[in-house]
């Protein structure tokens, strides 16, 4: 948790409401997937080159890495991303919308989707 607050990812995460870390361990699976992706291009460089070499993984930086989103929508888009909940900040339809009996979860993307969704939907 403290890697998603340090990184904003909890600032972003969870409802107006309530910030909320997410439901998996997002700062280790990052930085594993950056220790993967480091130690095959290691692999690769050694049977190239002899030659190893060493790599340094950081939870921080790999997660911060994954909020480059954020960083984007409000450095270049000038507003704050708002915690959405499952909802989308920029999407929509995108998220969880109730129904005369449950709740649906749509995740439209953009026109060309949103043609066969209401297509196959009518």
């Amino acid at each position: 948790m403290l890697i998603q607050c340090e990184t904003g990812a909890v600032s972003v995460t969870g409802t107006e409401d309530t910030p909320s870390k997410t439901g998996i361990s997002i700062a280790d699976i990052a930085a594993g997937m950056y220790a993967f992706s480091g130690i095959l291009s290691a692999i690769i460089a050694r049977s190239q080159t002899g030659k190893g070499t060493h790599l340094e993984i950081s939870m921080l930086e790999a997660l911060g890495e994954w909020m480059g989103f954020p960083m984007y929508y409000e450095g270049i888009g000038g507003k704050k991303l708002n915690r959405t909940g499952a909802a989308h900040a920029s999407i929509y339809p995108y998220g969880p919308f109730e129904t005369s009996d449950k709740t649906i979860f749509i995740g439209v993307q953009n026109n060309r989707e949103w043609t066969m969704f209401c297509e196959k939907n009518p």
